[in-house]
């Protein structure tokens, strides 16, 4: 017995020491990091999976992808500040800073704008003629494509429809081209990113003013070095084509550094709120 109890004590020892000279990597924290369900699970994990490992080569820190494949979900995810990391779009934004404190760090260098589509070659003129039509939206809350569209299409524009939500740009945009739907919400730059067969097949018909554009937002948890090391990191993929690259099919094209009261303070005042679709509620 006194081997093994001397071997077990030896184990120990060695298993203390090892704990004091330990490489970083072993105590590393993992960050989640959300994306707003634009595209399908597996198109988003396609963009954000090589960004997210460059990230962490410019950065040393560890990242752990959250993708979900509702928006609603995502939603309740981070109406809970869930997310360490979080890409998400202007309105998300005002409501998890007010909610959790989250801050941007680098946002997307073009402007947003949200766009209404209709077939290329279609009877839809004007507005006035989607009077009583069935429009289709990626989902309630999706905030350029749907929210602020859907609240100057009936603030401004005074045009009474239906809306039916499809769950994705591409479904809406889709819609439209089957014929399922008059219109569709969407936005200039996920329009640009389908074939060129589906582009042509459609017409912008309204666009909304432009805004700031989709954030990375890091919740206050996150100790300042990592916040900082991710905000330089992203930009620094600016520097090379493969960065560029990556940025772009992220849909963070040209990314620079945000600031809440300069980028999205404009849009808490939009009160779009009674647009707002809560889950489990009705649109």
């Amino acid at each position: 017995m006194r081997p093994f109890f001397a071997q077990r004590r030896l184990l120990c020892r060695i298993a203390w020491l090892l704990a004091l000279v330990s490489p970083a990597w072993a105590s590393t924290q993992t960050y989640s990091f959300a994306v707003e369900p634009r595209h399908t699970p597996v198109q988003m994990g396609m963009r954000w999976t090589p960004l997210l490992d460059r990230l962490e080569t410019e950065t040393g820190e560890r990242f752990l992808l959250r993708v979900q494949d509702k928006a609603t979900v995502f939603e309740a995810d981070l109406s809970r500040g869930v997310p360490d990391f979080v890409f998400l779009d202007p309105y998300q934004m005002v409501r998890a800073a007010e909610a959790h404190g989250y801050m941007p760090l680098v946002r997307g260098g073009a402007a947003l704008r949200g766009i209404l589509v209709v077939e290329a070659n279609g009877p839809v003129q004007s507005l006035k003629d989607l009077a009583g039509a069935r429009l289709a939206f990626p989902s309630p809350n999706a905030f350029a494509a749907s929210l602020y569209l859907r609240a100057l299409l009936a603030e401004r524009e005074g045009l009474c429809y239906t809306p039916v939500y499809v769950g994705g740009h591409g479904n809406a945009y889709r819609h439209v081209r089957h014929r399922d739907v008059a219109a569709a919400g969407g936005e200039a730059a996920t329009l640009a990113q389908e074939p060129a067969s589906l582009r042509t097949a459609l017409r912008v018909l309204y666009t909304t003013p432009e805004m700031a554009a989709h954030a990375v937002a890091a919740h206050p948890r996150v100790p300042s070095e990592a916040r900082e090391k991710v905000r330089r990191g992203l930009i620094a993929l600016n520097g090379d084509a493969a960065g560029r690259k990556l940025l772009q099919d992220a849909e963070l094209g040209g990314a620079l550094s945000a600031d809440f009261t300069r980028d999205y303070l404009p849009i808490a005042r939009l009160r779009i709120d009674a647009y707002r679709v809560e889950a489990g509620g009705a649109p």
